[in-house]
């Protein structure tokens, strides 16, 4: 009686997390459906080179167009028998299925831990800059896999033939080194403006040059960051294999932001695109009690909440204001 009591509420337990789980990715998908319409800053852009591809072969579109390869194709593939919001929806949807599938694999709490990446990140990156969230599946799989050595490169590589980003995995080969890292960023981001404007082969780049407009320091996300990176500075030795290599990348996100000082577009993308650290760096490694991660969960919740307020704000103004 007892091993068939024992089975039978197994068996619940599965079948209760099972249709939690099925419900929770339901509902991130119907949201993916309605942040990535109207709201969408990108999708406007993605419609024109979906009309754009209609006519003209894979090769043609790799002439014409500027996207990274991995993600041209991608796009082109679909484009051929999908229309032009479908295709953009599915590719949304697809790289939102991986990192959902990372998560619940890998992380401690990961229902939880996928909250608080749709509430930070779904509307920033599926609904919006799909190619660097395809880009990103590599990036958290970086994170929050055993990987070392070689393989961080040729996951920098896979991912930036979806998005040039995708090459902050090389950061990860100075999580054993981390000073030696920020000489080589410092220096790296110093002259990249003359590095890509004098180097032929790399003239593709010339989108991320330094444009007008600055990024604003005083930004409560950005602060919210530097202290996250503060904390993770003082706490390095303490911090598992897992959680510095996602408090590096934090850490990074906010050098990146400062140094880009005059290119507000990259200074952006890198410091939000940084802060997927925080999955190893909370829901990896020993789950400890202590009043630094107390912190760190308030200034996680503090971006959860913010970001929670700027989508509510687009629903408000596009379904409810006449």
């Amino acid at each position: 009686m007892n091993a068939s009591y024992q089975h039978i509420t197994i068996l619940k337990k599965r079948l209760f997390a099972f249709f939690a789980s099925a419900l929770i990715f339901s509902t991130s998908a119907l949201f993916l459906y309605l942040l990535g319409g109207e709201s969408s800053n990108d999708v406007i852009a993605y419609n024109e080179l979906w009309d754009r591809l209609q006519d003209v072969d894979f090769k043609g579109a790799v002439l014409e167009e500027r996207y990274e390869l991995g993600s041209l194709l991608l796009y082109w593939s679909l484009s051929q028998f999908l229309s032009a919001s479908m295709t953009f929806y599915t590719i949304g949807f697809t790289s939102m299925s991986v990192k959902y599938y990372l998560i619940k694999k890998h992380l401690h709490y990961p229902l939880f831990a996928w909250f608080i990446y749709i509430t930070i990140f779904l509307h920033v990156l599926d609904t919006n800059q799909i190619r660097a969230s395809l880009a990103v599946c590599f990036i958290l799989y970086a994170l929050i896999s055993e990987n070392h050595g070689k393989s961080y490169l040729i996951l920098a590589v896979i991912a930036s033939f979806f998005h040039y980003s995708g090459l902050i995995i090389v950061l990860l080969y100075f999580v054993r080194a981390p000073l030696i890292g920020v000489v080589s960023v410092t220096l790296l981001i110093l002259f990249f403006d003359s590095i890509i404007t004098y180097t032929d082969k790399l003239s593709f780049l010339q989108m991320f040059l330094s444009s007008p407009g600055q990024v604003n320091l005083t930004n409560s996300n950005f602060i919210v960051q530097a202290c996250i990176s503060i904390i993770c500075a003082f706490k390095w030795k303490s911090l598992s294999e897992a959680q510095k290599k996602g408090a590096y990348l934090i850490m990074m996100g906010v050098i990146f932001y400062i140094l880009f000082y005059n290119n507000a577009i990259m200074a952006h993308r890198l410091r939000e695109l940084s802060l997927i650290g925080i999955f190893p760096l909370l829901f990896l490694g020993e789950r400890k009690l202590e009043y630094s991660f107390i912190i760190i969960w308030l200034c996680v919740g503090y971006i959860v909440a913010y970001s929670i307020w700027i989508v509510m704000t687009e629903f408000l103004h596009l379904y409810l204001v006449v």
